[in-house]
């Protein structure tokens, strides 16, 4: 079960979830080292820092000026989606810490002045960073999952954690537990029939989810079961890191030990 002691109110606005996510992210970052490199290969906090502000600012309908980076000192950067991410961060790299930041706090003003009209005018399904319409608040629990795992990003990086059962905390997870039935009968293609355990054991968020893949070829929660094919127990850190691509993950795994392998290497489900 999870773990809710400060999970978000089912009546509560994810536009309130989302700026609590900005305001945790922007803490963090404004007090780590600077260049100190985050998580993800070839990006420093301040990379992080520009990325989530360039998302936000392109809700915003805002672009930047061209940038060419010099991709040859750029290896991390692969083809497709590294390279369009890439370009904004490069952009920001010859820029302040106080330039970035005021950016930042600019930027995530004027957003959430403009999702709190978007609410008001109950404008139906909304343009997503991916570029596919859908509803408001599906719009933002991706936004509040991004943010938050990229908190952590800058967290893991410099040995400074936190904000583990915050509320946009539990919004992220809930997302990550949405993926689960995708990463088992999708990107494992369990056998019809198996059944995928989940143990999270905190701190911040706890809970257990089964996942049956049933005969329709689709992956379903179902009620825990006593011997399940695959059994997955982690902690919540663990489980972030396995889930979003962020390096090894501490697993206990019990059951069909091929099964569990091929499960572990397959659950990242961030771009």
């Amino acid at each position: 079960m999870p773990d809710d002691a400060s999970m978000p109110s089912p009546t509560a606005d994810p536009i309130d979830v989302w700026a609590e996510a900005m305001v945790d992210f922007r803490d963090a970052a404004a007090r780590a080292p600077w260049h100190h490199p985050s998580v993800l290969p070839g990006w420093s906090v301040a990379d992080v820092v520009a990325h989530v502000t360039w998302i936000e600012r392109a809700q915003l309908g805002r672009q930047d000026p061209p940038h060419d980076p010099d991709w040859s000192a750029l290896p991390h950067a692969k083809e497709g989606f590294g390279r369009i991410t890439e370009v904004p961060v490069d952009l920001r790299r010859s820029r302040s810490r106080e330039e970035v930041l005021a950016e930042f706090d600019e930027t995530m003003a004027d957003r959430e002045v403009a999702l709190r009209a978007l609410r008001a005018a109950d404008p139906g399904p909304v343009l997503s960073p991916l570029g596919t319409m859908m509803p408001l608040d599906d719009m933002l629990a991706m936004r509040i999952f991004d943010t938050w795992v990229h908190e952590q990003d800058i967290r893991v990086a410099v040995g400074d954690p936190g904000h583990l059962g915050t509320a946009p905390a539990h919004m992220a997870a809930r997302r990550m537990r949405g993926a689960l039935g995708f990463v088992w009968a999708k990107k494992v293609d369990a056998p019809i029939g198996s059944t995928m355990q989940v143990r999270v054991t905190g701190p911040g968020v706890s809970f257990t989810d089964t996942i049956v893949r049933s005969a329709d070829g689709k992956g379903r929660v179902v009620d825990q079961v006593a011997e399940p094919t695959v059994e997955l127990t982690m902690s919540f850190p663990d489980y972030v890191a396995l889930t979003c691509g962020r390096g090894p993950a501490d697993v206990v795994i019990d059951g069909d030990a091929e099964l569990a392998q091929r499960t572990v290497e397959r659950f990242n489900i961030a771009p």
